[in-house]
């Protein structure tokens, strides 16, 4: 479960991180709707998702490959707030040393990601084995079950606040 969980939003995550790349390359504003994927959309639609997989005794592949495409736009929507905040900060300035849009995106603003991307990652990856095990189990839900999330919950939090951190200083 904990490795569905895992290669699931990794999958996620680098689709999210090419998707993002290739629409910076083009100069590609994302659509609006993308801002609705933030955790309470991911959470409300994750919930909704998790609970229809528990009616079926298969998994059901269609319904796995649409919880993977609402990770995706959650990632997306990560990747897209953090490609703000920085372009708005530091384009001009970036630009102007006579980086193109390929070096600017490679060297500077991938970079900008980690942070962001790993609070988010691990945050996805516990409410995917969060709801995958309490939906799945019905009544018979062991303490590692909820452990598991509590502690990737916890390094999420910890990476927000690292990520706090670091910008107080500057």
């Amino acid at each position: 479960m904990f490795l569905l969980a895992l290669t699931s939003n990794i999958i996620s995550i680098i689709i999210a991180y090419l998707i993002i790349q290739y629409l910076f390359y083009k100069n590609i504003e994302m659509h609006d709707f993308i801002y609705y994927f933030n955790v309470h959309g991911l959470l409300c639609f994750s919930i909704l998702l998790f609970y229809i997989a528990s009616f079926f005794e298969n998994d059901v592949i269609i319904i796995k490959i649409i919880i993977n495409l609402l990770f995706i736009l959650f990632y997306l929507k990560v990747f897209d707030t953090a490609k703000i905040k920085y372009n708005e900060r530091f384009r001009s300035m970036i630009l102007s040393f006579g980086f193109n849009r390929k070096t600017y995106f490679i060297s500077f603003l991938s970079k900008r990601f980690v942070k962001p991307i790993t609070e988010a990652f691990f945050f996805g990856t516990g409410i995917y084995y969060f709801f995958d095990n309490i939906f799945k189990s019905k009544n018979d839900l062991s303490i590692i079950n909820v452990i598991l999330p509590a502690l990737l919950f916890f390094l999420a939090a910890s990476v927000k606040i690292l990520r706090k951190e670091t910008f107080t200083e500057n």
